[in-house]
């Protein structure tokens, strides 16, 4: 080859280089400023949390109005959140995880369907530590997973809450239930949500922790929680929480490990529910104003603080849906 075409092949293969190491600059500058925005962003939060930590005693959580919604910084600040965190012996974390619990706990609990005596099933229960508060409260339940023996269980292989999950090693929780009173209230069944058996019916409430959006489709997740409520009792309270899209009322993922719930996706929900009789709590949408509820953390980042996060090409928090189901059969 002619050495001048030696020369510019030299000097592309040069400016190749230089657009990659540019690139991977501009890639470290980037998570470096993303770094900052996110310490910035759990200083101030953590004011916030300071102040609820302070008020947490004198809470009366009965004034806490019952919604529908999404989970914002303000509503993982609040002195009513850390209460109901100790109560649960979890947090207080400025993190979507700790505030779905909060709010199915709280939720259930201000429907006066928590207590000695009551019926509670949970769907896709992985390690959670409701099973244990509702026991310790005095409730019968029954935990339900996927079957270990199902490949799709392995997509929940992710994480501290996934080793045995749907378990009673999992579930166990001394220091909110004892371990002899929970063995006597809590049992454990496979559970596959796409084919709820006809026999869990009778219960005086039901919940899920952001499950139904790991069952295959957008339609897959809504049928569930339809299906859910015929488990329970007339009056019977089902508290569900899901993913939902920020970013679009149009694109989403629809099928999948994983899809998001768009706002008309759950507004449908609504309607769908409400035309059978059922009652849907005040559906709150707004994504809130906080720091932290302008930062997305990226999907693949575990820790805390984490109220909203970055799925594929879109922004994503969790919503809570609370159901009390008609109260004719």
């Amino acid at each position: 080859m002619p050495g001048g075409r030696w020369s510019t092949a030299r000097a592309k293969a040069r400016r190749i280089r230089r657009r990659v190491a540019g690139a991977t600059r501009w890639g470290d500058e980037l998570r470096g400023v993303r770094e900052n925005v996110a310490a910035l962003a759990d200083a101030l939060a953590d004011v916030d949390r300071r102040i609820a930590l302070r008020d947490a005693t004198a809470v009366d959580e009965t004034d806490e109005p019952t919604t529908s919604c999404v989970c914002t910084q303000a509503r993982c600040s609040s002195a009513s959140f850390v209460s109901w965190c100790a109560r649960l012996g979890i947090g207080p974390e400025l993190h979507r995880w700790h505030w779905e619990k909060v709010h199915i706990a709280r939720s259930l609990h201000a429907g006066g369907v928590i207590g000695p005596g009551r019926r509670g099933v949970g769907f896709g229960v992985g390690g959670e530590p409701l099973v244990a508060w509702f026991a310790a409260q005095g409730c019968d339940i029954v935990a339900t997973d996927l079957a270990t023996s199902d490949e799709r269980s392995e997509q929940w292989s992710i994480g501290p809450a996934a080793a045995g999950a749907g378990t009673m090693a999992a579930l166990e929780r001394p220091d909110v239930c004892p371990t002899e009173e929970f063995r006597q209230r809590v049992s454990v069944r496979a559970v596959d949500m796409n084919d709820v058996p006809t026999d869990l019916v009778g219960f005086d409430f039901c919940w899920s922790a952001c499950a139904l959006e790991h069952l295959g489709t957008l339609e897959h997740g809504l049928d569930f929680v339809v299906r859910s409520l015929d488990c329970l009792r007339p009056g019977g309270i089902a508290v569900h929480t899901t993913e939902f899209n920020i970013t679009s009322d149009d694109d989403t993922l629809v099928d999948g490990d994983v899809v998001l719930y768009r706002a008309r996706d759950l507004h449908a929900l609504v309607e769908r529910l409400s035309s059978a009789g059922h009652h849907v709590a005040t559906l709150d949408l707004a994504p809130g104003e906080g720091p932290f509820d302008r930062y997305a953390m990226p999907s693949d980042v575990v820790g805390t603080p984490t109220v909203k996060v970055r799925i594929d090409r879109f922004v994503s928090t969790t919503v809570a849906l609370v159901i009390r189901r008609r109260d004719e059969p």
